[in-house]
């Protein structure tokens, strides 16, 4: 490894790798099949040259706004075999984008909140080889870790289940048992933790996954259910900031708008959006965000999500599903 005009340089199995010394950004990766070279304002310039060849101007469009002109057009698309009117799925499709357009903006600020923290660290892990897939599982793994350190209180289940999934796509599944014993004990974890923690352990255990939804079954009161989404709803957390961005969205719909989504999403379901959104726009109407969506997300929990994850806890432990009536 050299360093030199603030560039390090390795040379390895991998490769050779070049990275900025004081941000840790990817300038250069160089491997027998493959070169890619970072340089700033090359996607910009490539647009324009395509546009130039193609005799048309290309529209420049940032992820977020990508992924909800994908999401929308899915919806409305008669293939899914959605049910509803073409209009109606039309309207949905429109809901759907500005959600996901909420989201994206959300997400965007938290990459750039990231970005923008000063390392007082920077290792090169020489132990990654980013072109094969274990390598870009563990990639993934240290960017789950970062985030979240961003987004959930520290020693929260969300915050333990990240760090532990992480440990698994990393090959390393015995350290990932380290905290499960404190997800397991605490009783700060809800139905949902113990549901999300179980799907996992079906990947390296599923004796323990078990054990796991047997105890969730047990979880399923409104209290438990409360402290479990009151982690995502945090002030000074950015993950409440993400949800309550998509609550306001959610209170602009119109009428028309919300009868639309409702329709597609089916009868059970359709019924208590159809009913969640009253809360949000009538019912709860001078509340705050959070408190509307606490009491919305807790009219969901007794009327239609306690059922879904009983059903799916149930199934993880091996319990048999009860006759059709």
């Amino acid at each position: 490894m050299t360093v030199a005009k603030g560039l390090v340089t390795h040379s390895g199995e991998i490769g050779r790798l070049v990275i900025r010394e004081d941000t840790g950004e990817l300038r250069e990766l160089v491997r027998e099949e493959v070169k890619a070279t970072m340089q700033k304002g090359r996607l910009a310039a490539l647009r324009k040259e395509l546009g130039a060849a193609v005799g048309q101007r290309i529209e420049e469009v940032s992820l977020p706004e990508a992924l909800a002109r994908l999401l929308g057009a899915a919806i409305r698309s008669a293939a899914l075999g959605l049910p509803g009117t073409p209009e109606q799925r039309k309207q949905a499709g429109i809901v759907a984008a500005r959600l996901a357009r909420a989201g994206g903006a959300w997400a965007e600020e938290l990459v750039a909140a990231l970005e923008s923290r000063p390392e007082t660290e920077f290792e090169i892990p020489t132990s990654i080889d980013v072109g094969t897939v274990a390598g870009s599982m563990r990639m993934q793994a240290m960017a789950l870790v970062t985030l979240a350190d961003a987004v959930f209180p520290r020693q929260s289940w969300p915050w333990l289940l990240a760090r532990e999934t992480a440990c698994v796509l990393c090959g390393k599944d015995r350290y990932a048992m380290q905290s499960l014993g404190a997800i397991y004990q605490s009783e700060q974890t809800g139905p949902i933790g113990f549901l999300a923690t179980a799907r996992l352990l079906t990947l390296v255990n599923p004796p323990l996954s078990r054990s796991f939804a047997e105890r969730g079954i047990g979880r399923l009161s409104a209290d438990a259910f409360r402290r479990d989404y009151r982690l995502f709803l945090g002030s000074g957390d950015e993950a409440g900031k993400g949800v309550l961005r998509l609550v306001e969205s959610l209170r602009g719909l119109s009428p028309e708008e919300v009868e639309a989504v409702a329709v597609v999403l089916g009868p059970k379901a359709g019924g208590v959006f159809r009913e969640s959104m009253r809360a949000l726009r009538g019912r709860h109407k001078g509340a705050s965000a959070r408190d509307a969506f606490s009491a919305t997300l807790e009219y969901w929990w007794e009327e239609y999500l306690r059922e879904v994850v009983r059903a799916e806890l149930g199934r993880l432990a091996g319990v048999p599903r009860p006759p059709a009536q």
